[in-house]
């Protein structure tokens, strides 16, 4: 009779063990905020950029400096397994839109190494990326990021 004793205490023992076990894997898996951002935040993050959530989770702006401009604002949407960066360079109401002008963004489009430069529907001049989010990873972000700024800023 001692020994059914002790073998059932054994056992309850072993399933209190794992039941504690099993609720604290529970509880750290659900105190995890990191768990509930999106890549595009998690990303951010990684690379310690300043940025503004706009819409949802899923819409930031992140601010640079520029030389010739002096804000500028990089504007990123994630949506299902893409992002889409973009930043505006002129807006279409400040723009004649001459021959020479044509010529220098066309220029500047072939220099470019990851980015776009183009002619919005709204008429300003947008540089932007668009890329599968898969292929993101902190350094080339950062290396995105820095382009679109940098196209900007023309």
């Amino acid at each position: 009779m001692k020994e059914f004793i002790h073998i059932t205490a054994l056992v309850l023992i072993n399933l209190l063990v794992v039941t504690a076990l099993s609720n604290g894997v529970a509880a750290q898996v659900k105190s995890e905020p990191a768990a509930s951002l999106s890549k595009t935040e998690r990303l951010l993050k990684e690379i310690s950029s300043t940025y503004t959530v706009l819409k949802g989770n899923n819409t930031f702006l992140v601010p640079f400096q520029g030389k010739n401009k002096k804000d500028i604002e990089v504007i990123i949407v994630e949506s299902d397994d893409m992002i889409v960066l973009f930043s505006t360079v002129a807006d279409g109401k400040e723009i004649e839109f001459t021959p020479a002008l044509m010529r220098k963004l066309l220029e500047f489009n072939m220099q470019a190494d990851h980015i776009k430069v183009g002619i919005s529907e709204r008429g300003s001049i947008d540089v932007q990326v668009e890329t599968f989010l898969a292929w993101m990873e902190p350094k080339g972000f950062q290396v995105v990021l820095d382009q679109i700024a940098a196209g900007a800023n023309i």
